[in-house]
């Protein structure tokens, strides 16, 4: 999303084969990511960490991500501070949590539905034997759609939040 009245745009990486996945996930990122804006997170402890020792581990990428540090959002911070609570969070804070509550929205139904199914199901079909090729498609496409669904929730809860701050002024 590169402005607010800008369409939308789903970019996609998902590594497939045993390799390291972090060199060409960098390259790809450094690429999508503008000079300028926001680079909104959900839970971006985790996500910096991540990006984080992947610049460790290719170091020439750290002056790249110590010029975009400064630009992360964390989205979930304005539920993990309850500035904004719906009870039907149920009083958690987690994306699987504020989605349903403030879209409706769900993860029911989904081939891969949560983060750690999501961690063990990719390293199943990548590192072990005997793995299908269907099976590994199977997986890899049920990884991008649950991927697609976490990147359009923070969208809609972003809207969300931005229209309750649009509301109040």
């Amino acid at each position: 999303m590169r402005g607010p009245d800008k369409e939308l745009e789903h970019h996609a990486f998902l590594a497939e084969g045993a390799g390291d996945p972090r060199p060409e996930f960098l390259k790809r990122l450094k690429a999508l990511v503008d000079p300028k804006g926001s680079i909104v997170a959900y839970n971006l402890s985790f996500e910096r960490g991540r990006l984080q020792e992947s610049a460790e581990a290719y170091p020439d990428y750290n002056h790249w991500l110590s010029e975009i540090d400064g630009r992360f959002v964390d989205l979930m911070t304005p539920f993990q501070k309850f500035d904004y609570y719906d009870p039907k969070q149920l009083g958690r804070y987690s994306i699987k949590s504020v989605y349903p509550a403030l879209i409706g929205g769900s993860y029911d139904g989904m081939t891969i539905s949560d983060g750690g199914q999501a961690s063990l199901e990719y390293a199943r079909v990548t590192f072990s034997d005997g793995v299908t090729v269907e099976e590994r498609r199977r997986v890899y496409d049920g990884l991008l759609e649950y991927c697609k669904l976490d990147t359009r929730a923070m969208i809609d809860v972003l809207n969300v939040l931005t229209e309750t701050v649009s509301e109040k002024k």
